[in-house]
């Protein structure tokens, strides 16, 4: 066997263990986390923030930079939300939705900004704020359109690129001299 074809074989044995590494690093974590702390097998968690550039949520001290947070946390252990909104964005209450083992779902709200929970035991978590958009309803009638060129604005009159995907939030469309607002999802 040439040095070509050894370095060939080497990188792809290579490649495949950091593969097999990565693929195993989130259970593994949560495996012996679990051991350490006997808490048992961790539930799924999901944290869905709608306007993620009008408002940051804080899961327990970290912030969530993405606007799904998909993720296991174990039963028993509080979970502790808070938020950063901007002054066009109020965070009424959080939508709680719990799905068990056997399929039953329920939902239930709680107001206010910030969240404290503990994780309930054996079934999974859906968590999502509802928002007030302040000023969202009249914010388009409060714009001289006309003076503007046609194209995306976000709340802060700044021009988005038409070729740049849109992220969750509120924008505004400006057509023949008209501006519309819409919310993206």
């Amino acid at each position: 066997m040439d040095f070509a074809q050894q370095a060939t074989e080497s990188f792809t044995e290579n490649v495949a263990y950091l593969k097999d590494l990565i693929e195993k690093r989130v259970p593994f974590f949560y495996e012996h986390f679990s051991e350490f702390y006997g808490k048992g097998k961790p539930s799924p968690i999901r944290i869905t923030n709608p306007a993620i550039d009008a408002c940051s949520i804080n899961l327990n001290g970290f912030n969530l930079v993405k606007p799904d947070f998909n993720g296991k946390w174990f039963a028993g252990w509080p979970i502790k939300i808070s938020t950063t909104c901007a002054d066009q964005c109020e965070v009424l209450r959080w939508n709680i939705t719990t799905t068990s083992a056997d399929g039953q779902r329920n939902t239930v709200s709680t107001e206010g900004a910030s969240l404290t929970m503990d994780m309930p035991d054996n079934c999974s978590v859906e968590i999502e704020p509802e928002l007030k958009l302040a000023g969202v309803d009249n914010v388009a009638e409060n714009i001289n359109a006309t003076s503007m060129p046609d194209g995306i604005y976000d709340l802060h009159g700044r021009r988005i690129d038409n070729n740049q995907s849109l992220k969750p939030g509120v924008y505004i469309y400006v057509t023949d001299g008209r501006a519309k607002k819409h919310i993206i999802r």
